[in-house]
């Protein structure tokens, strides 16, 4: 009967871990929401960012070819905009 109330107990904590978790990932989605109507450009460079970040850690070489890619048309960009003034 012990054991029976401890199992209990221990699926009742579980269930309310489980929901604190789901109101946090609630509230970092309203919260990134918010934050893209307010600031969208900087918003998205977090987002880029995060991904980026998360990118490098799981594959390193897609890490190297993205910001690789990111860098190139970053330079083509700045470079067509000071022959268009």
């Amino acid at each position: 009967m012990r054991w029976a109330l401890a199992l209990l107990a221990l699926c009742i904590l579980l269930a309310i871990v489980r929901a604190v978790l789901i109101v946090l990932g609630v509230v970092a989605v309203v919260a990134l929401l918010y934050a893209f109507v307010r600031k969208p450009r900087e918003t998205l460079i977090f987002i880029g960012v995060m991904t980026l970040s998360t990118m490098a850690s799981a594959q390193p070489l897609a890490a190297i070819i993205a910001i690789g890619m990111v860098g190139v048309v970053a330079a083509l960009s700045g470079r067509r905009r000071s022959l268009d003034i």
